[in-house]
């Protein structure tokens, strides 16, 4: 009797640990996503900001937009801050629950004429 309730403990145990696992990967998994699509939308921004350099001497990210299909995807929702001319910020919001266990993964990328850098916020 002692060993059935002993398997039956160990097969729980391992039931979680297997559960908590796919649970985490998949957390992972569109964290990446979020952050993988926000740097297509930053390359599209700073495609914005090239563009109007080359034609009127000076870029600006001002009127930037996130293309349609890029604004809801299967992965996430995302936003865009103009800071200023030179500087927009990503706002990239996951589908899966993230660490807090309360809000959505979610990441910021901040975009200037030279460079990207994200950040993970949840």
């Amino acid at each position: 009797m002692q060993k059935k309730i002993l398997l039956i403990v160990i097969s729980l145990v391992v039931i979680v640990v297997v559960y908590q696992t796919i649970i985490q990967f998949d957390v992972q998994e569109n964290r990446d996503q979020i952050v993988a699509e926000g740097v297509i939308i930053a390359s599209l921004a700073r495609e914005h900001y090239n563009k109007l350099t080359e034609e009127e001497g000076a870029g600006t990210f001002v009127g930037f937009e996130i293309p349609v299909n890029y604004k809801t995807t299967e992965n996430g929702t995302y936003s865009v801050k103009i800071i200023d001319t030179e500087n927009i910020i990503i706002h990239c919001t996951g589908k899966e629950t993230g660490g807090d266990q309360l809000n959505p993964v979610s990441a910021s990328i901040t975009i200037s004429p030279t460079k990207f850098d994200y950040k993970i916020l949840n």
